[in-house]
């Protein structure tokens, strides 16, 4: 005989019912069915009440949301949220997003309710559509390394790092001098107020919908979220607005993902007392943070380790990499680098989500592009569709395309910002994704690199303490490998040729 009471999950701080009543017997027969249902209660509040955009202020999301669980205040992570105007002839909003697009001048609420299984809580600010000025702020972008404007599925910024944010203002006057143009960030309980660089004349009567992305810093009001509050300021809390002259202006509030430590131990297997070339440390440590979406990088270049000459490609060279790992440094990526013999072969092989990669000698470039690569498998990557159709992600494979060459495995328009230049990259020059096969690719595209954030902020593996306590450090006993050595128990990504 069973009998079936739920009145709540206490470790969980839900409420929960059963269609349950009377007893249950087992004796043999029909098992007796039970539908429970639990409810979590909870609260949404909004960052401000207010928020106020311009009739030519670009679609933007506002406000974020913090939702709390009632019984202990924990901050909860929900995709739940849906969004409504309760004017839409003075604004709509997306309902999955909160993407606010003005459409006249007026007031609305903006409403964020939660589903029954919160309890239904709600929250709401009030939103003040304004008549445009003679300025026009027709496009935003911001990012770390690669610029998106604020509404992109793409979008994603790297919590405590520096960031760009540009401002695309033009005029309804012709030959209007330039205007006085303000960066207003709030995060972290930290605000910045900074005077954005603009040119010396707006461009005049520009169609916000035909702004393209230009590749020029000088062409847009540029300033950059940085100082001695950044690490503060850049959370997923995060406010931005561009202030233009006192009265137009433009407020979103940026995804910033989580995590953002990145440790990578280089080995260089020595075989027949052939050391393989490597670059430095500082070298390793700028492509990373150049390129991917970390806040700091810590490589290690670890001493030689003996392979016998049976050990001559990079499949056995990922093998024993991963066995270092795993003896020496389980929260570490490990990447092999060895010496083969020969011209032929495998350039370099990673496995898919998992922190294990080798790849061959190299001058920095040649390196980095492999390394880089490599890396990008480890960070849950599949191949980018430019000179391979072997393990491709489903993404480049899509039609409609994301946008125009998608298909074949190119970056899109989004401007990416060298760090170690200072100049913005284009999408015709270095074309292709680092993912594919092509020689022009050495950049990530914004669907990688969005990824990459997303596999970051879900794996603990980047949020672990910066240094290893004495005990965490465990020796290994130097020994000889052969190709047979270690079994091999995962899928990898193969490289033939770059």
């Amino acid at each position: 005989m069973y009998r079936v009471d739920v009145r709540g999950a206490s470790g969980t701080g839900q409420t929960c019912t059963s269609n349950a009543s009377g007893k249950y017997f087992n004796n043999g027969g029909k098992a007796a069915v039970v539908q429970i249902t639990c409810t979590t209660a909870a609260n949404i509040t909004f960052d401000s009440p207010n928020a106020e955009v311009y009739l030519t202020t670009p679609a933007a999301k506002l406000l974020n949301f913090k939702v709390t669980r009632i019984s202990d205040q924990q901050e909860l992570q929900t995709n739940a949220v849906r969004y409504h105007s309760e004017n839409p002839l003075i604004a709509r909003v997306d309902a999955e997003t909160g993407v606010v697009t003005a459409i006249s001048v007026g007031s609305t609420r903006i409403v964020a309710k939660l589903p029954a299984s919160y309890n239904g809580a709600e929250a709401a600010y009030q939103l003040s559509v304004k008549t445009p000025q003679n300025l026009r702020i027709n496009r935003l972008e911001i990012g770390s390394s690669l610029l998106h404007v604020p509404n992109s599925v793409f979008q994603t910024l790297v919590p405590g790092r520096p960031a760009l944010v540009r401002a695309y203002i033009s005029s309804t006057q012709n030959a209007t001098s330039t205007a006085q143009v303000t960066l207003h960030v709030q995060g972290g309980g930290k605000a910045l107020i900074k005077p954005m660089t603009c040119p010396n004349t707006l461009p005049w009567n520009l169609d916000g919908a035909q702004i393209k992305p230009s590749y020029k810093l000088a062409d847009t009001c540029y300033a950059w979220i940085d100082g001695p509050d950044v690490k503060a300021i850049m959370g997923n809390d995060l406010q931005v607005k561009v202030q233009v002259d006192g009265d137009l202006s433009a407020q979103v509030a940026p995804k910033v993902h989580q995590n953002g430590l990145m440790r990578v131990v280089v080995v260089p297997f020595r075989r027949d007392g052939v050391v393989p070339k490597v670059p430095t440390k500082a070298q390793i440590e700028e492509e990373i943070m150049t390129k991917m979406p970390f806040v700091q990088a810590e490589v290690t270049i670890r001493e030689p380790f003996d392979v016998d000459s049976s050990v001559v490609g990079t499949s056995a060279a990922l093998k024993i990499a991963d066995s270092l790992r795993k003896q020496e440094n389980p929260s570490s990526h490990y990447y092999g680098v060895i010496s083969p013999p020969y011209g032929g072969g495998v350039i370099g092989m990673g496995y898919v989500g998992y922190p294990a990669a080798a790849g061959r000698e190299g001058d920095p470039n040649a390196f980095h592009f492999t390394f880089s690569h490599e890396v990008g498998h480890n960070l849950n990557l599949n191949h980018a569709s430019c000179g391979t159709s072997g393990g491709l992600d489903s993404f480049w494979k899509q039609f409609p395309e994301a946008w125009p060459g998608a298909s074949n495995g190119v970056r899109s328009e989004a401007p990416i910002f060298d760090l170690r230049s200072g100049e913005l990259i284009a999408n015709n020059v270095w074309t292709a994704d680092l993912m594919g096969y092509c020689s022009s690719g050495i950049w990530f595209s914004e669907y990688t690199y969005s990824k990459m954030s997303d596999y970051i902020s879900r794996s603990s593996l980047f949020t672990l303490p910066k240094t290893l306590s004495a005990n965490q450090k465990l020796a290994i006993k130097q020994k000889n490998f052969s190709e047979q050595s270690v079994d091999d128990f995962r899928y990898f990504i193969c490289e033939w040729s770059r």
